[in-house]
């Protein structure tokens, strides 16, 4: 069964009918993973050199539009706390920590209010009306000092949006509901700045302001779009696959100068299908391996080729177990954090830093049991190199013992030595700032250690990398803003 992928339509679409301004071109697709398989498709239907289109995402070209600087969740959080200190007395004022507990929940509600283009107003009265209602009874009258703070809560909420809306306006910056509802306002100056040809392709679900953008740009002939729906899902008027292609194929015909293209029939087409059964998960990964080797004995070339996997927390085991001969690959899923190796030791770094504080801080008591999770980490243990001390640990049943103690230990077995990654480890953590220096040494340190010619030390890599990042972000914001205690 052999079928011209949506991607390959689009390529060739391109190269018959824009050629001569391929260059002028702009493409918005969903998200930022299919530009590269639409540059490969170009690429693979040119003859000679040109200049790629410009192909972006959906939120980069939202972005662009609004003119605004889209920022992550965490500097969000601090820039709202800032709103919040400036509009709150200072007697009523929480500290970040606790700021932050609801605080995220709200920031994703601004950004829901505003990818939809909804009232705030309308909506936290409703959801404030709600909250009376629901908890106490249809009785206003018989309030507490603590119902009334609570409501006085969510009385507040059109403060904050407003309060934070306007200071990240007037900042340059946003979440991505804000640019949303700017590149809304925007639109129309934006539509008479365009002299290149836009084409919106593979999109499926659209929020309220993309549907606005898209059908605004469409009726002004500065837009085409090509949709990637079979017609299974889209004439079953029951099939939520095509639950929001079918709204705007009926309710967009008069807004959208183009036929509706391109409806297939894959679905309905005859497929080979082979189920194996196997005992246990990890049998699946194994099996794997062996078909994707028997699939390249056949053909090398496996870009058509796709694992789904049922399970994230088979990822790893499926990359051990394909052949050596797969030299690269395209992971397209999430890996849960709690499996992360390196997340692990950094989640363990703070249980035992955070505990030996709060039993002792002057003498910094370490538990026995959360120094050797430390020093038996797969990602420890083969570079500290302190077995010794492990084994007085384990063979003196110490319970409890100081930090002093356990660097003593270690000048006991090891004299004359010094020990960088082990000094690291165990050293005190009083100031913020030297806590995230010495998370960002150990990281290095480790990556040092790594070699890339080994597949599993290169993954252990792209692990301390994922962290060591969050560090460095963590860094920044504490000199930028000093909220973390």
């Amino acid at each position: 069964m052999t079928n011209t992928s949506f991607l390959n339509k689009i390529a060739t679409l391109l190269i018959d009918n824009h050629s001569d301004q391929l260059s002028d071109t702009v493409i918005v697709l969903p998200n930022k993973r299919a530009k590269v398989f639409l540059i490969e498709a170009i690429k693979n239907q040119l003859s000679q050199t040109v200049i790629s289109p410009e192909i972006i995402s959906i939120e980069d070209f939202v972005q662009h539009i609004a003119g605004i600087r889209s920022v992550d969740a965490i500097e969000q959080l601090f820039e709202f706390y800032e709103v919040y200190l400036s509009i709150t007395p200072t007697t009523q004022q929480q500290s970040f920590e606790l700021f932050a507990n609801w605080a995220k929940t709200l920031l994703q509600d601004f950004n829901e209010i505003d990818r939809y283009l909804l009232d705030p107003n309308h909506v936290f009265s409703y959801l404030k009306d709600i909250e009376a209602l629901k908890r106490w009874n249809l009785e206003p009258l018989n309030t507490t000092k603590l119902i009334d703070s609570h409501l006085e809560f969510w009385a507040k909420l059109p403060l904050y949006y407003e309060s934070f809306y306007n200071h990240l306006v007037t900042k340059g910056i946003g979440y991505q509901g804000l640019l949303y509802r700017e590149a809304d306002k925007k639109i129309i100056p934006f539509t008479n700045t365009i002299s290149n040809q836009i084409f919106f392709a593979g999109f499926n679900a659209l929020n309220k302001a993309e549907e606005k953008i898209v059908k605004h740009l469409a009726n002004e002939n500065k837009a085409k779009i090509y949709w990637d729906i079979d017609e299974v899902f889209l004439n079953d008027s029951y099939h939520d696959a095509g639950l929001f292609i079918r709204k705007y194929k009926k309710e967009w015909k008069p807004f959208v100068n183009q036929d509706f293209e391109w409806v297939v029939n894959h679905f309905s087409e005859a497929k080979n299908i082979e189920i194996i059964g196997t005992p246990k998960s990890i049998g699946q990964a194994k099996i794997v391996g062996t078909i994707i080797e028997k699939i390249q004995s056949k053909n090398p070339n496996l870009e058509n080729t796709a694992v789904v996997l049922g399970d994230e927390n088979l990822l790893l085991p499926v990359l051990f177990g394909l052949p050596a001969s797969v030299e690269a690959l395209n992971i397209t899923m999430g890996y849960p954090s709690k499996n992360n190796p390196a997340q692990l030791l950094i989640s363990k770094l703070f249980k035992l830093h955070t505990n030996a504080k709060q039993r002792n801080e002057k003498s910094y008591t370490f538990y026995y049991k959360e120094v050797l999770a430390i020093l038996n980490h797969p990602l420890i243990e083969p570079f500290c190199k302190v077995e010794a001390v492990v084994a007085v640990i384990n063979s003196n049943n110490f319970t409890f013992f100081s930090r002093e103690k356990l660097f003593s230990l270690y000048a006991e077995k090891y004299p004359n030595s010094s020990n960088i990654l082990f000094e690291l480890l165990f050293a005190r953590w009083d100031d913020i700032s030297e806590i995230l220096a010495n998370l960002n040494a150990i990281l290095l340190h480790l990556k040092s250690q790594l070699n890339n010619d080994n597949s599993e030390e290169k993954i252990a890599k792209t692990f301390l990398y994922s962290i060591y990042k969050i560090i460095v972000k963590l860094t920044n914001y504490h000199e930028k803003y000093h909220q973390i205690d």
